[in-house]
């Protein structure tokens, strides 16, 4: 669960022509969950719930916040809670897992183009997020677990296939659609109007 959670964390500069995005998010072909992102300059929120018949069977609630240069991160699942909470000086290059989820799906600038490669921190775990242009629209990469992760969890999977689909938007672009490997299988957040 754990990985999911940091998987769905990794699906995120601030957002184009709006401060908020909203995504459902698909897996096993049906919608599982909603994503809320809220860009406010130095401070973002994201918010992850189940629905649907997904809700009924687990109740998950994952909420981030950043406020300046610290990262607070809640998870509920019904049968645990986990609180995590870090401080990412400016000076340092690793991203907290919300300022890499806004800068992955929504971009200021289309001629910069989609292409990263950043460390995400959450306090116990790194990942590198790798990220390449795959045509106008479009960037394909992978997550890669680096530290603090278990050897069972790093037996189990080590890189996660990420694709990105954009959309142009008065200045800039978006992500209309993307796709992460998970170990439970690949999930899909999809852009609300």
């Amino acid at each position: 669960m754990r990985t999911f959670i940091v998987l769905i964390s990794l699906l995120i500069a601030s957002p184009v022509a709006a401060d908020e995005l909203k995504f459902d998010v698909r897996g096993w072909g049906i919608t599982i969950g909603k994503m809320v992102l809220v860009d406010k300059g130095a401070d973002a929120i994201g918010q992850f719930r189940t629905t649907g018949l997904a809700g009924a069977v687990a109740k998950v609630r994952f909420d981030m916040k950043r406020s300046g240069t610290t990262y607070r991160a809640a998870l509920h699942t019904g049968r645990r809670d986990r609180t995590d909470q870090v401080d990412i000086p400016a000076h340092d290059p690793r991203l907290d897992p919300l300022s890499a989820l806004m800068r992955v799906l929504a971009l200021k600038d289309q001629s910069a183009g989609c292409a990263m490669q950043a460390v995400v921190f959450d306090g116990i775990r790194e990942l590198v997020l790798t990220l390449e242009q795959a045509g106008p629209l479009r960037c394909r990469g992978t997550l890669t677990r680096r530290r603090g992760y278990s050897a069972v969890e790093l037996a189990e999977a080590r890189a996660f296939p990420i694709s990105v689909h954009y959309e142009n938007r008065t200045g800039g672009m978006v992500a209309r659609k993307a796709r992460v490997g998970t170990v439970h299988g690949k999930v899909s957040l999809i852009l609300r109007d």
